[in-house]
């Protein structure tokens, strides 16, 4: 049986602890082809991953997620910040 997000974030929770107020546990950041940015309709939106499962949708694309033109690639949306 697959795991669900909400035992997804418990787990996460049980391992490291809760999350900082008003945030929750994520791994990587994924693209998902299936949608369009609610703000100006470009693909893929960002979708957040905890042990391989959706967590987070954010019906938005790179740029419009992070305000970077960069980020309408998804091979940056993991790197580290400098």
């Amino acid at each position: 049986m697959a795991m669900t997000a909400k035992q997804a974030q418990a787990k996460a929770v049980k391992e490291f602890g809760p999350p900082a107020a008003g945030s929750f546990w994520l791994e990587r950041y994924v693209p998902n082809y299936k949608g369009r940015c609610e703000v100006c309709g470009q693909a893929p939106t960002v979708d957040g991953t905890l042990y391989g499962v959706t967590v987070v949708s954010t019906g938005m694309c790179g740029p419009c997620t992070w305000g970077e033109a960069a980020c309408l690639d998804p091979g940056v949306w993991n790197d580290p910040v400098e």
